[in-house]
């Protein structure tokens, strides 16, 4: 079943100035976009069945929703998700703003805010994996307790404080 979601993105004007925002879309599973896809093909077929009695123009209408029942398919059996609109606040007026969005567009995308028409420009929000990997290293060696050795009979003592333990014991 298709869902609603939420993606964050950022908002970017000429200067590099950021802000934050929110892009409103529904994702569709592969049983909705082959569902989407055949209501596509049959509807162009049947649109070809009714132009028969229609003279004339049945001889354009006809070719026209047969070719197009396939390639309408096709494009919705791609289709993973259908963009709805923006909303955020705009790095220019400082404002908020609400955009609808064509359901194929993609990221990055070029806009203008409603408000001031400036150029505006989405992305969606990226977490740097190397920044949050190094940062979790760091913090794994602050915590991690080191064994030491107060004496020669102990088996040992766990300290949190891996440097300092061993100069204190040590004098």
């Amino acid at each position: 079943m298709a869902s609603k979601e939420q993606l964050a993105i950022d908002i970017v004007n000429d200067d590099d100035e950021k802000r934050s925002g929110i892009l409103f879309y529904t994702a569709f599973t592969p049983s909705d976009r082959t569902r989407r896809a055949i209501i596509a093909l049959v509807g162009c077929w049947l649109g070809a069945v009714i132009s028969i009695p229609i003279i004339l123009a049945h001889y354009i209408l006809i070719p026209a929703f047969l070719i197009a029942g396939p390639i309408l398919a096709r494009a919705r059996l791609k289709q993973q998700d259908a963009k709805e609109k923006v909303e955020g606040e705009c790095p220019h007026h400082n404002g908020q703003f609400s955009l609808k969005l064509e359901a194929t567009d993609t990221l990055p995308k070029w806009i203008y805010c409603p408000e001031c028409d400036k150029g505006l420009q989405i992305f969606a929000r990226e977490t740097n994996k190397t920044n949050a990997l190094e940062d979790a290293a760091k913090m794994d060696n602050e915590t991690t307790p080191e064994i030491t050795k107060d004496s020669e009979d102990s088996k040992g003592q766990i300290s949190d404080k891996p440097s300092e333990s061993r100069d204190n014991n040590a004098a």
